[in-house]
């Protein structure tokens, strides 16, 4: 039998989890979007300075959170790649 507090926090984790799905989701739209009006503009897609610039910003957020700034790097690493339809 699951002690109740487990119970209660794979709950919690559950509606976590839910929220991140639905938060990529919204990402994706967003960057969608980005990506439909630089191609209409005629500039490229991919923008390696921003990427990097905006891992850097992820990464300090990350360590002042105490989080594996590696880590969070190769998740959002994984957002980026999804959000072009990379697979």
């Amino acid at each position: 039998m699951v002690h109740p507090e487990l119970a209660a926090l794979r709950a919690r984790i559950d509606v976590l989890d839910a929220e991140l799905v639905v938060l990529l989701a919204k990402r994706a739209a967003a960057a969608k979007e980005a990506m439909d009006l630089k191609a209409a503009a005629g500039q490229p897609v991919f923008d390696a300075a921003r990427e990097a610039e905006m891992l850097a910003a992820l990464r300090t957020q990350a360590r002042a959170l105490q989080l594996d700034e590696v880590r969070v790097a190769e998740v959002f690493r994984a957002v980026l790649a999804l959000c072009r339809g990379e697979r």
